[in-house]
């Protein structure tokens, strides 16, 4: 019955469409980022030797937080792949699913798969907010102009 039910006018195989739509829209940003600092990622690897052996932590745990969002952003949208185009749901799944001989990918069924990339989405999100927090000071400066304000 939950798939009946709506939310803002709209049920939820409209959410999923939406989920979708906005998901790869979102890839696309991600992609667009990463190409517009291509540079200063080059730069950044480059750096890190330097900042490791003169044991910079707060500057390592930086880099650390950005290297872990995107290696946890590139597995969500793998994920969110194989559950929209690899294993969408379907009647006959969940039966077999629930017997325990579903089909799977990876060695994973459909199930495991919604859960971990539901669970990567919590941690993307907890992730995010490190994130803002470690950036805090610079953000304010650029949103205030100051183009001088260092991380």
């Amino acid at each position: 019955m939950g798939n009946y039910y709506s939310a803002f006018g709209l049920t939820r195989y409209i959410w999923v469409e939406v989920h979708s739509w906005l998901s790869i829209a979102l890839a696309i940003l991600i992609f667009i980022h990463i190409i517009l600092h291509i540079n200063w990622i080059y730069e950044t690897v480059k750096r890190i030797k330097s900042y490791i052996l003169k044991k910079q932590g707060l500057i390592i745990e930086r880099y650390l937080a950005s290297i872990i969002l995107f290696i946890l952003f590139s597995f969500e949208i793998v994920s969110g792949f194989i559950i929209w185009l690899i294993m969408p749901r379907g009647v006959e799944d969940y039966y077999a699913m629930t017997s325990g001989i579903g089909r799977t990918f990876w060695g994973l069924q459909r199930n495991i798969w919604v859960d971990i990339h539901a669970w990567i989405a919590v941690i993307i999100v907890s992730f995010v907010i490190i994130h803002l927090i470690m950036h805090w000071r610079w953000i304010v400066g650029v949103i205030k102009g100051n183009n001088k304000v260092t991380v």
